[in-house]
């Protein structure tokens, strides 16, 4: 249910790589610091002042440059001074990758489509590794598949060439990254735009990661029984009116209300009798078009917010209020003889579409997350000898995101209470692909290896002036270590090629949901349930600490588990979160000091944090166990 954002609990991933702005060798990461800090203004001036000075080398002042067009683009809605500033990078040096893909995005967001097929054809040519590639591929798809989604809807003759060029792209990407959230979902899209039905369930799988037919969650598993008859034996026919009916009902029930809502918009045009008889297209239409709204009222304010507009909670919820009403006026399914209330809207969407999330506030900004259920069963958790059951539900195919998650500070994982649990499942598709490159192509692992490297070096005096301060190099590097021991188990088990990278990629995602999920969220719930009085009083702080205690027991990889959002946080010490991970380093240091001749290999003359590396599983739970509450009582 949704509901408006109380006392629930909620888990944040964040970011690895943030920069420190007490690194005054690097004054990029004093400019994202900045913007880290939600300091955007000072951030952009920090970076004109990187871009525009002469004695910084050509590189630096490029990614000052690129990063000073997004702020301007993203931030500022400016597309002139973002273009600007590229221009001013390409003036550097020509023909530059990370100029021309940003050149590519926003002439693509911004409905310049000829200039962003330029842009993204040069990426194609220019991308000099595995991940630059797949970068350069997704662009120019994208591309491809926006310019014939506008000429689908407006009655213009599709490319037909590109888009199946644009199809090989992408079947290349999920050759190397199956699953690809993004790739897929394009995918999906260029196989109605191609009618090619086989296309289009190879896509609908790899975008839900199914492997097998049978395991379908029922939460979207009637739609694929829809889609399943009519795409097997689609082959570039023009299908019925009933085959499109369902196809776009089949769409619906699977959460791809954009492409549902585009085959509906067709039914009506070639066949006007089917649609104005049908109440459920028509409500898909006017539901398409309300998610739409909501997106755009998001892309109006929450700009504004980057930009320092306080006290905005009021208008927020008046123009999201505001389309919310157009879409009650419009659905069949509402009874108009009610008055309108969101909540009641929100409620009636979760019973009719499975749209679930809340609106409130998120690390201090208000705004909206909201999604669709995918998965939904009933999960027993036990801890310590404490066990609940509550209702584990996915959300994805996100209409809204939170302020902080769009401005890209945090990634919200998850909520919860002592009867439910919601993983926010996009938080954690980025990763598992990020890892995979690493694994499997030697540039992006070199270069992430000689990132690694760099930090460790800064780290040493900042860690040795103050013990308890997070080295930036440890999370990355714990996360590859890891990572490669992973790949080569599964390597040596026979897997290779896309079943090794398939298998690599939900170990991956099994591991982290794990521990940020179940046992995260899963502490929260118990500690509910058992102890209510204790949990009310508690700090918020204190809460947090004691679920990432058991994100690190109860997970599948402790080490690993330190990486979701305890380690590689880098945040600020005023929220919740960062409060409990600034005491769990200083436990875990002190720790380390009062136990240095059980540590094997400790060099004494290195900051102890910044060894952490040397401590084994058991030791990992057992500096947990020590401070937690739960496992002192037992």
């Amino acid at each position: 249910m949704v509901k408006k954002k109380g006392v629930i609990c909620l888990l944040a991933l964040f970011s690895v790589l943030i920069a420190d702005a007490q690194s005054p060798t690097n004054t990029l990461d004093i400019a994202q610091n900045l913007f880290n800090q939600y300091q955007l203004a000072q951030s952009r001036t920090a970076y004109q002042q990187i871009a525009n000075n002469s004695s910084n080398d050509v590189v630096t002042r490029i990614k000052a440059y690129v990063k000073l067009a997004e702020e301007d683009w993203r931030y500022y809605n400016d597309y002139t001074s973002a273009m600007l500033a590229l221009k001013a990078a390409a003036d550097l040096k020509k023909n530059d990758f990370s100029v021309n893909l940003l050149s590519a995005t926003i002439n693509q967001e911004s409905g310049k489509y000829k200039e962003a097929l330029g842009y993204g054809k040069n990426c194609l040519n220019l991308a000099s590794n595995g991940n630059e590639k797949i970068e350069a591929e997704l662009a120019f798809a994208r591309t491809v598949h926006d310019i014939n989604f506008y000429r689908q809807v407006n009655d213009k003759v599709l490319n037909r060439q590109n888009l199946q060029k644009a199809s090989t792209l992408i079947n290349q990407i999920l050759e190397k990254q199956p699953g690809n959230s993004e790739a897929s979902e394009l995918l999906v899209g260029i196989g109605l735009f191609l009618k090619d039905g086989p296309t289009i369930i190879k896509a609908w799988k790899s975008y839900y990661l199914i492997s097998d037919e049978k395991a379908i969650n029922q939460a979207i598993k009637p739609g694929f029984a829809l889609l399943k008859p009519i795409l097997i034996k689609w082959h570039g026919r023009q299908l019925s009116a009933a085959e499109m009916k369902q196809l776009a009902i089949g769409l619906a029930d699977s959460k791809f209300f954009g492409y549902a809502g585009l085959v509906a918009g067709e039914i009506k045009k070639q066949s006007p009798s089917v649609y104005s008889g049908s109440k459920s297209l028509q409500d898909i239409v006017a539901y398409a078009d309300y998610i739409k709204s909501m997106e755009k009222v998001n892309g109006n304010i929450y700009p504004q917010v980057a930009r320092g507009k306080k006290n905005y909670d009021n208008e927020y919820d008046s123009l999201m209020d505001k389309e919310g009403k157009v879409f009650w006026n419009k659905a069949s399914f509402i009874n108009k003889s009610q008055k309108f209330d969101p909540d009641t809207l929100y409620n009636i969407l979760n019973r009719k579409y499975g749209m679930e999330g809340y609106y409130g506030t998120t690390v201090n900004y208000y705004g909206m997350l909201m999604g669709h259920i995918i998965h939904k069963e009933l999960k027993q958790i036990n801890q310590y000898g404490y066990s609940t059951k509550f209702t584990y539900i996915s959300v994805d195919r996100l209409i809204s995101r939170d302020f902080t998650s769009w401005y890209g500070t945090t990634n919200v994982g998850g909520w919860g209470d002592s009867t439910i649990i919601i993983q926010v499942r996009k938080a954690y598709m980025t990763e598992p692909f990020l890892l995979l490159s690493l694994m499997t192509d030697t540039t992006a692992r070199k270069g992430a290896l000689a990132d690694i490297e760099k930090k460790k070096q800064l780290d040493f005096e900042r860690c040795k002036n103050n013990p308890y301060t997070e080295p930036k190099f440890l999370s990355p590097y714990i996360k590859f270590n890891e990572a490669s021991k992973i790949y080569q188990h599964l390597l040596a088990s026979g897997l290779k090629g896309t079943e090794l990278n398939i298998a690599f990629v939900d170990e991956i995602f099994k591991l982290t949901i794990a521990s940020t999920v179940f046992a995260h969220e899963g502490r929260h719930a118990i500690d509910q349930l058992y102890f209510p009085k204790e949990f009310k009083t508690m700090s918020d702080d204190e809460r947090e600490l004691r679920a990432k205690f058991s994100e690190v027991i109860f997970s599948l990889n402790p080490k690993m588990a330190f990486t979701g959002s305890i380690l590689g946080s880098d945040l600020d010490e005023n929220t919740n979160h960062g409060k409990a991970n600034q005491r769990f380093r200083k436990i875990i240091v002190d720790w380390m000091s009062a136990h240095k001749d059980d540590i094997k290999g400790l060099d004494k003359n290195v900051p102890l944090l910044m060894q952490f590396d040397l401590l084994t599983d058991a030791q990992l739970i057992a500096i947990c166990k020590s401070a937690d509450p739960f496992a002192k009582r037992q």
